[in-house]
């Protein structure tokens, strides 16, 4: 989603984060070099954006490989601590 964000904050008819590079560029730097510029960096985005829309499970790869797939077991751990956490303040009287 940020990637079509920004794809769409690129390109006409706004072009929002065009006109922030033409502000942050160097005095006499013409809008047309910036639309240059920018154009290896649109097709490296739309590129992404179509691997992500065709293989889907390439968005989900990399958070997966940090957790190892545990993410369901580290939940199931969590809700059993909070649980036991909720029963240990109701027999306090709390």
């Amino acid at each position: 989603m940020l990637l079509a964000m920004e794809i769409s904050f690129t390109t006409p008819p706004f072009g929002l984060l065009l006109f922030v590079m033409q502000g942050a560029a160097p005095p006499g730097t013409r809008f047309g070099e910036i639309c240059l510029a920018a154009l290896p960096f649109m097709a490296c985005a739309l590129l992404l954006t179509m691997l992500i829309v065709v293989f889907p499970d390439l968005a989900v790869w990399l958070p997966w490989l940090g957790g190892r797939g545990r993410g369901a077991s580290r939940r199931g751990e969590l809700a059993s601590s909070a649980r036991c956490c909720l029963l240990s303040i109701r027999r306090d009287g709390m």
